[in-house]
């Protein structure tokens, strides 16, 4: 997921910037603030002698609400079959999204949840949306 980390050197008078990174697996902020730490660290424990050290203040994710990942969770006791293969129930356990995994990493969203509005966790998850469906 994208997100930004404010930093600065640790220099008087200089000006914090936002740094934009891509990295797989961080979709928070606490784990964007964890990983920029390690990486500052890692600057400053190999600074060269005309570089500044370097300090952390702040992360953000870029476009919080539409990139989020689904937290799927299983959620039958065996695996099920059908005429395409064996697979496993999946709920996120974040907005409600249902879907069938297939092997390991192949997931089909189920038919109320296949629009691309619900291929993220965000704004638009089933659980705001239950309220607002014509009965």
């Amino acid at each position: 997921m994208k997100f930004q980390l404010l930093v600065r050197d640790k220099r008087d008078g200089s000006e914090p910037n936002w740094e934009s990174y891509d990295e797989h697996g961080i979709n928070t902020r606490e784990q964007a603030m964890g990983w920029g730490t390690e990486v500052v660290l890692r600057f400053n424990n190999t600074l060269r002698p005309h570089e500044c050290a370097r300090e952390l203040l702040d992360a953000r994710i870029v476009g919080e609400g539409k990139g989020s990942v689904h937290a799927y969770s299983k959620q039958n006791l065996y695996t099920l079959s059908d005429h395409r293969g064996h697979f496993d129930l999946v709920k996120c356990t974040r907005c409600g999204v249902v879907a069938r995994r297939y092997g390991v990493d192949r997931l089909v969203r189920q038919t109320p949840y296949r629009a691309k509005k619900f291929q993220y966790c965000g704004p638009t998850s089933p659980t705001t949306l239950a309220g607002s469906r014509r009965t």
